[in-house]
């Protein structure tokens, strides 16, 4: 009688052990998302930053188009005499339906 009290019990196990991978699985999709959406934000700024150092006075401008060209959006541009920082935004694409905002700053101007 034994045995017939443990059938199925390798069907629950399975079970478990699946839904346990598809967790994992599904929470790698979101960190690898989240990281891609990092490195985007920041080469954005790093362009942007470079566009505005070249440009001169409409160089906040440019970063914004170069920022939107890249995916994120130009939230700051700050200009100190041939320096320029810049912050931009990207909205990152996550599991369930979250839409975190991932910000970066970059600075770029003459060599010292």
């Amino acid at each position: 009688m034994r045995r017939r009290a443990e059938r199925g019990s390798a069907t629950v196990y399975v079970l478990t052990v699946a839904l346990l991978l598809m967790a994992v699985t599904l929470g790698a999709a979101g960190f690898a998302g989240l990281a891609t959406a990092k490195h985007r934000a920041t080469a954005a700024a790093d362009l942007a930053a470079l566009a505005a150092a070249s440009a001169g006075q409409a160089g906040c401008d440019l970063a914004g188009r170069t920022a939107a060209r890249n995916g994120g959006r130009l939230t700051e541009c700050t200009r100190e005499g041939r320096n320029v920082t810049v912050t931009v935004e990207v909205v990152a694409r996550a599991p369930f339906g979250l839409q975190p905002t991932l910000h970066a700053r970059a600075r770029a101007g003459p060599a010292p």
